[in-house]
C-alpha cells in the first residue's frame, strides 16, 4: 500500500522560518507533521485517513508474520485492528505460502525490539522507554518491560484513540508495575508534558521511532530538537525512517549513509545506519518454510527507508539547568566586577 504525505503549497507555506530558544536556532512549530500556520480542515481530515490507513496496513503487516510457523516476533493484538474479511484473507495466504519473505517492516520491528528489550535489560538500564509510533504500535503491551518502567507513547491522537478502544476490548495490559502514557504527536510542548508525567531529563532513557506519520525533513530536525533537549547525554534513539524525510532517497548507498551522519551530528546525535539484508543475514539465516526459500522482499515501499541507531552526545536542558541558569550568570558576574582576570 503507498501511502503519499500531503505537501503543502510552497508558496503560502514556507519552511524555512525559524524560532530561536537561547542561542540556539529551534525549528518549525509542527502539528500532525505540518508547520501550525499552514494547516487547514481539509489537509486535517485527509492526514487523518493516511495515517489510519498507514497505521493500519503496519498492523496487517505484522498480523500476517505472526502468524507464520517461525515468525520473527509475535503481536497477539495485531489482529484486532484488522476488519474481518482482510484478517480471514491473511491468514488463507499464510497456509498456502510455500516461500517466507521477510519485508522491511517486520525486520525493522524485530530489530527495534532487540534493541530496546536490550536496552532496558542491561546494567544501570533506562526505565523511561520513549516511544514515537503510528498509533497502532503494540509494544508497550506485547513487549516483557522491567518493573518501574515508564512507557511514553507519542502518536497522532485520532489513530492512537480508535487503537486503544480496540485494545481494550481484547484485554491488552502493560508489563506489571509499568505505567503507560500516550502523548498527542503536538511537538510545540512535548517537553512540558512528558516532565509533567514524571519524565527526567537527568535520568536515563531509550527513544525509538517507527511509523510516525508523516514524517518530512523538518519534522525529523524538530524531533531530534526535542530529543535534544530531553534525554540525557548518552540515552540512545533508534528506529526506522523514511528515505524521503531525510532527503537521502537518491544516490549511492555510501552517499545516503554519510548525509544522515553529518544531519543527525548537526542535531547533536552520532549515528549508525543498519542493513536491512545484514539484519535479515543475522536473524533468519535458517529460517525456512515447508521446503520453500526465505526472500528479504521490500513490500509497498519499505525498502525506502533507513534503519538506524544514534546516540545523545549533548548534555539535556535538565543536565545543564543548574550551570546554565546560576553559574553561567554568576561567572559573568565575576568577570565583569573583576576585569583585572581576564584583561
Amino acid at each position: 500500500m503507498a501511502i503519499s504525505a500531503v505537501t503543502p503549497n510552497a508558496s503560502r507555506c514556507p519552511w524555512n522560518f525559524t524560532r530561536r530558544h537561547g542561542n540556539h536556532v529551534k525549528p518549525p512549530i509542527f502539528r500532525n507533521g505540518l508547520p501550525v500556520r499552514c494547516m487547514s480542515k481539509d489537509s486535517d481530515a485527509h492526514l487523518q485517513k493516511l495515517a489510519l490507513q498507514q497505521a493500519t496496513h503496519a498492523a496487517a503487516l505484522r498480523f500476517q508474520e505472526s502468524q507464520c510457523s517461525e515468525p520473527l516476533f509475535h503481536d497477539p493484538f495485531a489482529g484486532c485492528f484488522i476488519e474481518s474479511d482482510l484478517y480471514k484473507g491473511i491468514s488463507s495466504n499464510i497456509k498456502c505460502s510455500t516461500t517466507r519473505s521477510l519485508n522491511h517492516y517486520c525486520l525493522a520491528t524485530r530489530f527495534i525490539d532487540d534493541k530496546l528489550l536490550g536496552a532496558v535489560n542491561a546494567d544501570d538500564a533506562p526505565r523511561q522507554i520513549v516511544l514515537l509510533t503510528d498509533g497502532m504500535d503494540t509494544r508497550p503491551f506485547r513487549l516483557k518491560w522491567p518493573p518501574v518502567s515508564m512507557i511514553f507513547d507519542i502518536s497522532f491522537e485520532p489513530v492512537f484513540k480508535i487503537a486503544s478502544k480496540k485494545l481494550k476490548e481484547v484485554g491488552a495490559k502493560t508489563s506489571r508495575n509499568s505505567v503507560f502514557w500516550h502523548i498527542a504527536d503536538e511537538l510545540s510542548d512535548l517537553q512540558k508534558r512528558l516532565k509533567s508525567l514524571g519524565y527526567r531529563g537527568d535520568r536515563p532513557s531509550v527513544w525509538a521511532i517507527q511509523g510516525l506519520y508523516p514524517m518530512s525533513l523538518e519534522r525529523l530536525e524538530e524531533i531530534l530538537y526535542q530529543i535534544s533537549c530531553l534525554a540525557m547525554k548518552g540515552s540512545n534513539f533508534m528506529g526506522e525512517l523514511p528515505l524521503i524525510s531525510v532527503q537521502a532517497d537518491s544516490g549511492s548507498e555510501d552517499h545516503k549513509g554519510k548525509w544522515i551522519e553529518r544531519f543527525f551530528k548537526r542535531n547533536g546525535f552520532s549515528v549508525d545506519i543498519i542493513s536491512y539484508e545484514k539484519v535479515a543475514t543475522d536473524l533468519c539465516e535458517n529460517l525456512l518454510i515447508d521446503g520453500g526459500s526465505l526472500l528479504v522482499a521490500d513490500d509497498g515501499g519499505e525498502s525506502r527507508s533507513v534503519l538506524f541507531v544514534a546516540q545523545q552526545q549533548r548534555l539535556s536542558d535538565d543536565q545543564e539547568g543548574p550551570f546554565s541558569l546560576f553559574c553561567c550568570p554568576l561567572l559573568g558576574l565575576v568577570l565583569v566586577c573583576c576585569p583585572f582576570w581576564w584583561a
